[in-house]
């Protein structure tokens, strides 16, 4: 009968890269770096600026805890430059499911904003969110995002959307503002980090 001994490798010695290798084919070295963060009161709408610049080509977005203060509402969101904010062009769509299944089909061709989610209940914690922003300090014509959001509907049954989409316009974005299609913002917390390379 053969014996089988353990091995005997470290597991500094398991990760080591071979001699000569910086990185490995399909691992990751970069990270999140936290830029901003923001816990939401009362009022029509958050702007955070001061967000984007050259030194991180893509960010994400995290929003945790989100309540409004009027029931059956829509979480939405917009591009800022220095005080500006972008009111036209957002293109998106967006698909997911509400309750035990029911499908949900969304979307917008040159509207006034980004969609969250829609139909978020008024209750505290009822909705969160993680989004990428890809390259919007950029000077290319789309500016590009991507987002999955979840919660508590309206009614009390959970839901959840992944929305996508972009904006054709080529001026470099610093800032964001998050608000609700009616009504006002009443809490949550938002933080936006910028992607670290390698």
């Amino acid at each position: 009968m053969a014996i089988i001994k353990p091995n005997n490798n470290t597991l500094s010695a398991v990760t080591a890269l071979p001699s000569g290798m910086t990185s490995a084919p399909g691992l990751s070295t970069g990270s999140l770096v936290l830029i901003s963060e923001t816990n939401l009161s009362s009022a029509g709408h958050a702007d955070i600026d001061s967000l984007f610049s050259s030194t991180y080509r893509d960010y994400k977005v995290f929003g945790s805890g989100l309540k409004q203060a009027t029931d059956n509402t829509k979480w939405i969101w917009q591009f800022r430059y220095s005080t500006t904010t972008v009111t036209t062009g957002y293109r998106w769509a967006g698909v997911g499911a509400r309750n035990t299944g029911s499908a949900v089909d969304d979307g917008e061709e040159n509207s006034a904003d980004y969609a969250i989610i829609s139909n978020a209940a008024s209750d505290t914690h009822a909705t969160s969110f993680e989004m990428t922003l890809y390259d919007p300090y950029g000077y290319q014509v789309s500016k590009n995002y991507t987002c999955i959001a979840g919660g508590r509907r309206s009614g009390d049954g959970g839901h959840m959307i992944s929305t996508g989409g972009f904006l054709p316009n080529d001026t470099r974005m610093t800032g964001l503002r998050f608000l609700v299609d009616s009504g006002n913002v009443s809490a949550g917390n938002i933080k936006v980090y910028g992607i670290k390379g390698s």
